[in-house]
């Protein structure tokens, strides 16, 4: 799926984020998104607040989720923003000092625009996807500064998170290096969704820890319960395997750790 080009992204996230009325919008929301797209975007959003903030000082307010949630992506970012280290109140519950955070996703034409907004401070990005389905951003962010805070967007954590990633000339985009420290320093989470194929989620995954998994179309089942997992990505992709192995499944991982590869195979003959 080809991306629109940077001049195209930079106008629809100017237009859009001029038209915006944020004084109005008291819940969150994502639409048009796969549960790759939404495993995605949760990692966006911890990343553009873990460089934003200061994780470990910080208590954040989420708005309500507003509409079918079928990728718990309400979950996911929860896991995901607690692993960076910040505090999040109860329940989206007013707290005092705590950081009001807002986030909305929503089809523009192939690509995928994300409104974030914490306290009065704003930043808009549009993603596309790559020819493997890897959720991309589009150009630069749109940013809009607050009375306190000015959100950053990080530099790219891989080389595959951005293309074409020169600013827009009226936009300010700063980076900050403390990024990877702080996400080394926390116990990663992975929540596997019930009701969803775990190939799909195991895409995700690979996804979100830089690693690319060649996992068989017709190796699938789909997940009876929600189950959070913590640690590095092979621990846990190790356990998984091996669960599913005890359960009875035809399944082997091979790990190819150097250029962060993994390889899932049915030695039973049920995958390809």
């Amino acid at each position: 799926m080809r991306l629109r080009n940077h001049l195209m992204a930079s106008a629809v996230l100017l237009s859009l984020a001029g038209c915006a009325s944020h004084s109005a919008d008291t819940t969150s929301h994502m639409t048009g998104t796969t549960f790759r797209d939404t495993s995605a975007l949760t990692v966006f959003i911890a990343d553009i607040l873990a460089n934003s903030l200061t994780p470990g000082q910080t208590t954040l307010r989420l708005l309500p989720y507003e509409g079918e949630d079928p990728y718990k992506a309400e979950i996911l970012l929860t896991d995901t923003l607690r692993e960076r280290g910040f505090a999040l109140s109860p329940d989206g519950m007013v707290y005092p000092g705590a950081h009001v955070v807002r986030y909305a996703v929503s089809p523009v034409g192939q690509n995928l625009l994300l409104e974030l907004d914490v306290d009065d401070a704003n930043a808009t990005c549009l993603y596309g996807h790559a020819e493997d389905g890897t959720l991309l951003r589009v150009g630069s962010c749109t940013l809009r500064s607050g009375a306190s805070i000015h959100l950053r967007i990080p530099a790219a954590l891989s080389t595959q998170q951005t293309i074409h990633p020169q600013p827009i000339p009226t936009t300010h985009v700063d980076t900050a290096v403390s990024v990877g420290a702080q996400m080394s320093s926390h116990v990663e989470h992975w929540t596997l969704i019930e009701g969803q194929p775990i190939r799909d989620q195991m895409i995700a995954w690979a996804d979100r820890a830089g690693w690319k998994i060649d996992w068989p179309h017709d190796l699938n089942w789909t997940v009876p319960a929600m189950t959070t997992f913590s640690g590095d990505y092979t621990s846990v992709m190790s356990d998984i395997i091996r669960t599913l192995a005890d359960e009875g499944k035809s399944i082997r991982g091979d790990f190819h750790r150097p250029n962060h590869f993994l390889v899932i195979s049915s030695p039973g003959g049920a995958g390809r």
